[in-house]
C-alpha cells in the first residue's frame, strides 16, 4: 500500500515551505539587514502597519472564532445555557456581518501592509518584506478567485482550499516578525 496522492502533495508542500523558511533564516542571519528610516513617510508607514495589523487580526480572528464555535463544538457544550437560542442567533448575525466584510477587510489589510512596507523600508534590501507581500497578494488573489461569480467550480474549490489555510497566516506572521527583528536597532 503506497502513499496517497493527497499525502504526497502535503509532503511536497511542507518540504518546499521548510526550504523557504531555512533559506529565509540563512538570509536573516547572514544577509544584509534593512535600514530603518526616521522621517515623515516612515511615520505614516507605521500608522499603516498598525492599521494592517488590526485588519489582519479581524480577518484571522473571524477564522479562529469559526474554528472554536463551528468545528470546536463550543455550541454543543453550551446548549444547556442557551435554552431559547439567543446566543446562536447573535453568533449567526455576527458571522454574517464578518463573512460579508471579510473580502474588504482582507483587501484593506493587503493595501495597508503594502503601504507600511513601502513607506518604512526599501523593498530591494528586504527579502522578508517581499516574501510577506507575495504571500499576502497570493491570499488576496485566491480570495478574488473565490468571489468571481463566473469562475468554474473546480477553480473555486482549489482556490478556497489554499485561501483558507491558516498556515499562510502563520507564515506571514513569522516572516513579518523576522523582518521587524532585522530592521530594529
Amino acid at each position: 500500500m503506497g502513499i496517497s496522492m493527497n499525502l504526497k502533495k502535503i509532503i511536497i508542500h511542507s518540504v518546499l515551505t521548510l526550504v523557504v523558511i531555512i533559506l529565509s533564516l540563512i538570509y536573516v542571519f547572514y544577509g544584509k539587514a534593512a535600514v530603518h528610516r526616521e522621517d515623515v513617510e516612515s511615520d505614516f508607514g507605521e500608522f499603516f502597519g498598525t492599521l494592517g495589523f488590526i485588519f489582519l487580526a479581524i480577518a484571522y480572528g473571524r477564522t479562529m472564532v469559526k474554528f472554536a464555535v463551528d468545528e470546536g463544538g463550543l455550541f454543543e457544550r453550551g446548549k444547556p445555557l442557551d435554552t431559547d437560542g439567543k446566543i446562536k442567533k447573535v453568533y449567526d448575525i455576527i458571522m454574517k456581518v464578518m463573512n460579508k466584510s471579510h473580502p474588504y477587510i482582507g483587501g484593506a489589510a493587503i493595501i495597508s501592509l503594502f503601504l507600511h512596507g513601502y513607506l518604512t523600508s526599501n523593498f530591494l534590501n528586504n527579502l522578508l518584506l517581499r516574501m510577506v507581500l507575495v504571500v499576502m497578494v497570493w491570499q488576496g488573489f485566491l480570495g478574488l478567485l473565490i468571489m468571481i461569480k463566473l469562475m468554474p467550480r473546480k477553480i473555486k474549490g482549489q482556490s478556497y482550499l489554499f485561501h483558507s489555510q491558516f498556515f499562510t497566516g502563520i507564515l506571514c506572521l513569522v516572516f513579518a516578525g523576522l523582518g521587524h527583528l532585522m530592521s530594529d536597532d
